[in-house]
């Protein structure tokens, strides 16, 4: 949840900055000092904004990969020490039938 609002922040900062970077190109506030125009700049909030995505993305398959692997683990090891109980109860059998068998 929290990796979630983190990313949420930092997309809607981006946009901000995006805002500003664009009322700044319109006042022309800082004439020869800021380069390109508003296109250009758009353009390069927008690959920042999918590169965040993408590595957000990245991320969540991760954890999401990490959450199975990690069921599936301990699907495995319950299913191994239920195979080991019954090949124990198994070999309790054999015995009490060999004993009984003596026995007789």
């Amino acid at each position: 949840m929290k990796v979630i609002l983190a990313i949420f922040l930092g997309i809607i900062t981006i946009f901000v900055f995006a805002i500003f970077t664009n009322t700044i190109m319109l006042l022309n506030i800082f004439p020869g000092f800021v380069q390109g125009d508003i296109g250009n700049w758009i353009g390069f909030y927008g690959t920042l904004i999918g590169g965040l995505l993408t590595l957000a993305g990245v991320f969540l398959t991760l954890q999401f990969n990490k959450k199975q692997i990690n069921e599936q683990e301990t699907i495995r090891k319950e299913a191994e020490a239920r195979n080991k109980n019954l090949n124990t109860i198994k070999i309790l059998w054999e015995i009490e039938l060999s004993l009984t068998t003596l026995v007789k």
